[in-house]
């Protein structure tokens, strides 16, 4: 299908907007889902308020974007996308005279074979600073949309695929995996360490028997200070 699932756009949306990159290659862009939310995501980030309307659409960010399938390209492409290459990935990146800050491949790394896949892979990191990666956990069967053959499904990969390409981390997610490759693999784990602590807070306040249960245990410590030995 020419899209990708929804259930991830806040985990991706978290990561691209953590790189703040400058220039984006989304490669397999179908609908342009990820064309349009990383125009929205980061062209709109800075204060372009100031100067009047005809700011607006005057895009500052290079985001091109690579499509095999032809047919799925419309004016609204051309309208999100600085360049727009039509043709197999494994036969334009190394045209590409381009180096980008991120590579996204967002539900398209399941429509190669394995070897075709890690052959991407490696060109996209010759091509991108940081190379942001989700395919499903579960690919399932799928066969030709729109007379697009190129819609099979070919491979299921896994988290462990993914350590031949080097320093990586893995975001969780119950419906994909998602992968970030590249040089600033850091600034990832940094937010993924910072995001567990925050989703940590929220579910302790939102769950009254937990808060109960350690105002309860500083009760009971203060308690016990008070009897011991020597204390006031």
């Amino acid at each position: 299908m020419p899209t990708s699932l929804y259930h991830q756009i806040n985990e991706i949306g978290d990561l691209i907007n953590a790189l703040k990159p400058q220039s984006v290659l989304d490669i397999g862009v179908g609908f342009g889902k990820w064309g349009f939310l990383c125009r929205e995501m980061l062209e709109f980030a800075d204060d372009r308020k100031e100067g009047g309307s005809e700011n607006y659409c005057r895009w500052r960010l290079r985001i091109d974007g690579i499509e095999i399938y032809e047919a799925y390209i419309t004016p609204m492409h051309h309208f999100l996308y600085d360049h727009l290459y039509i043709g197999n990935a494994i036969d334009l990146l190394p045209t590409l005279d381009h180096h980008y800050d991120l590579v996204n491949m967002i539900d398209v790394l399941e429509h190669f074979t394995y070897e075709e896949g890690c052959a991407v892979l490696r060109h996209c990191l010759e091509r991108g600073r940081n190379v942001l990666i989700s395919t499903p956990r579960d690919i399932k069967e799928q066969g030709t949309y729109y007379e697009n053959t190129f819609e099979t499904h070919q491979f299921q990969w896994l988290p462990s695929h993914f350590r031949q390409f080097g320093d990586h981390c893995l975001v969780n997610h119950d419906y994909s995996y998602i992968a970030m490759i590249g040089q600033d693999v850091d600034v990832i784990r940094s937010r993924m360490c910072i995001a567990a602590a925050q989703r940590k807070i929220k579910r302790y306040h939102r769950n009254p028997i937990l808060r109960a249960y350690h105002r309860a245990r500083r009760s009971l410590h203060k308690y016990r200070a008070r009897k011991l030995p020597g204390s006031a």
